[in-house]
């Protein structure tokens, strides 16, 4: 029995173990928690992040202990919020050091040169959904702007990313938080690039009997874009 609760101890401490080397070197979990990056991440996602990348960092320092490289422009980041100790946010990776951002007319504009725009037919939402791609990225950014609001992003800037610093927008700018806000986010606080969804609740949708959130079986264990 002593020998059987010791190798029960022996398993449950390496599991432990292994998770802990894992979230801390490899992967980092963020629960969605609002809709300003619809319709690519939902409220109730819950996403994992990619710190490989970006570095690791000790968890109860902002510096990162091994070398870091950026991630790209187009990429969902994860970052501590600023203003916010110990809460995170989840943002569309727009500029990076040196980079020149600004909107115009509602277009977004990086460095001189304008995104492409395509309308894109969203009825539930009364809203126009836009396309997004820098010139010198493959990588498709979609937002979501309501008609009534569009006034909200239709000025803005031009400022310059400074160095050591990213800036980012949410997919829906009618009401999201963002580098508009905030201005250019430090690169410490960068946590990691997301990129799957492991699990996906929707409490829109409860089963039995609104004792439990309904899950998004579509969404499950898709790649962030």
């Amino acid at each position: 029995m002593k020998k059987l609760f010791r190798q029960y101890i022996e398993i449950v401490f390496v599991a432990l173990l292994l998770a802990f080397f894992v979230r801390f070197f490899f992967v980092a979990a963020y629960r969605v928690t609002s809709l300003n990056m619809e319709p690519n991440l939902k409220m109730g996602d819950f996403v994992l992040a990619s710190k490989w990348s970006t570095g690791w960092r000790i968890p109860w320092d902002k510096q990162k202990i091994l070398r870091s490289v950026w991630p790209e422009r187009g990429e969902v980041v994860i970052f501590e919020c600023p203003g916010a100790k110990g809460v995170n946010c989840v943002k569309r990776l727009i500029g990076l050091p040196g980079d020149r951002v600004e909107i115009l007319k509602g277009k977004l504009v990086v460095n001189g040169k304008k995104a492409r725009y395509s309308k894109v037919n969203r009825v539930q939402f009364g809203a126009l959904a836009l396309k997004e791609t820098h010139e010198q990225d493959s990588r498709i950014v979609q937002a979501r702007v309501g008609k009534e609001s569009l006034e909200k992003v239709d000025e803005y800037g031009p400022i310059v990313v400074p160095p050591g610093h990213f800036f980012v927008l949410s997919d829906d700018r009618r009401d999201g938080i963002d580098s508009r806000e905030w201005g250019a986010v430090p690169k410490s606080s960068l946590i990691g690039v997301a990129s799957l969804i492991w699990l996906s609740l929707d409490w829109q949708r409860p089963i039995l009997g609104g004792v439990f959130p309904g899950v998004r079986t579509e969404r499950l264990f898709q790649w962030v874009h």
